[in-house]
Formats: C-alpha cells, structure tokens, sequence
C-alpha cells in the first residue's frame, strides 16, 4: 500500500517503499526491481528512509528521482536510485511535505531544462495546495509554488510545447470533488485558472493525446464541487 514504481531505462520497473500491514502503519525501506523478461523481482539496497504515499520520477540519464510521502524521518527528503549500483542516496531535505502528490516532469522551451513538478497530496495537517519545482540539472528544488486550489488526487500532463503543466480536479479532502483545472507555466513559475472539466472528478486519470487534446477517464463525482 503507498508504494512507488518507476519504468527504468532498460524495460525493468523499480518499486519501492509503501507501508507494512497490520498493526501501526509503518512506512517501508525495501525495493525491488522487476525483470518483465524473466519474470522475477530481485531485491535491491534498501531506500535512505522509509517511505509511502512518495513519487518516484524517471530521468533521462536513467536514474529515478524518489520524492516526497509519510517517512521515517521527521524532515522531508528526496533521493535518487541508480540502476547501476541497485543502490539509493540521500539528496538531502526538500521545502514542501507531500504525501501522494502528483509528480510530471516539463521542459523549459527557452533552454530545454528538464524540471519535475511535485504537488497536491496531503501536506502537513490537511490538503495541500502547495508544489515544488525540482531542477533536475541543479538536483534541487528551485521554488515552491501555491496552487490556487487545495487538491488531493488530481490529474496532471505536461504541455511540453508550452512550458507548462495542466491540473485537473482533485479532492478538498472533505468529499467534494473539483470541477476546475489550472495550469502550471514554468517560465512565470506560477499557477494560472484555466477553464475546468464538465463533471468533478478525483481520482481520474489524463492522457495526452497530442499538443493540444487530453483524454479525461474516471473519477467521478460524490458530491459538486466548484
């Protein structure tokens, strides 16, 4: 429950951490790795702290970026796995608690800069309408960024001609889904409203169908929201 996977490079899936059953929810250490061609799952170095409820974010140079859940430590942190050493490392302590946000990488169109957008989830007490933006070449969050909304599983896609990250919907946490979408554009660093969905929805899922259309599927409504 809460884990996290990551399509490697080299076909393989990474999944790590998640939550122990049974008892106190005790957020988890271990990984493994996921072989699709012999079928098994090979056990790799532990995480540097337990998480669940993280992200887990393919690079282009074939490492993952590990990022944000509930966790053994009281600070939270991010970490990167290297497929070639099996192994995890401590990239030290992010600004913004998020426990199951979403996470989209987006390129800059002025200097094709590789950035990650983490945000929504649960934050410290309740909803969070807080995002990080991870500069993948600098391995540090650059800014912290304020939603216009709290969301807790919404949609989001990169725009990749545009600079910019679409979000959709979500929850407030209170069994109100959202309508409303907003839109992420990295060279303001700033979150813009931008129209919203025919029906709340949380939950659901987004696909990119080309530079301009998104297919919109599940998450339907409990009770209207704005």
């Amino acid at each position: 429950d809460g884990h996290a996977r990551a399509l490697l490079a080299d076909g393989r899936v990474l999944f790590c951490g998640g939550r122990y059953s049974g008892g106190i929810p005790q957020p988890r250490l271990d990984a493994q790795v996921y072989d699709p061609v012999s079928k098994t799952a090979t056990t790799v170095a532990n995480m540097t702290t337990g998480r669940c409820g993280h992200v887990a974010v393919p690079l282009p140079d074939g490492t993952v970026l590990v990022v944000g859940g509930d966790s053994n430590v009281m600070t939270p942190t991010a970490e990167l796995f290297d497929p070639q050493t099996s192994s995890f490392r401590s990239l030290g302590a992010v600004p913004v608690s998020l426990t199951s946000p979403y996470a989209v990488s987006v390129r800059d169109p002025a200097t094709a800069g590789l950035f990650v957008l983490i945000g929504g989830g649960w934050g410290v007490n309740n909803v969070s309408d807080l995002a990080m933006l991870w500069e993948v070449n600098a391995g540090k969050v650059v800014a912290s960024v304020q939603m216009g909304r709290k969301r807790l599983d919404a949609a989001a896609v990169a725009l990749p001609g545009f600079g910019a990250v679409l979000v959709t919907g979500g929850s407030d946490g209170n069994g109100r889904h959202r309508r409303d979408a907003e839109l992420f554009f990295l060279p303001a660093r700033k979150f813009f409203p931008w129209g919203g969905l025919t029906t709340p929805r949380a939950g659901h899922s987004m696909v990119r169908l080309d530079a301009s259309h998104m297919l919109v599927l599940g998450g339907g409504p409990t009770q209207q929201g704005s």
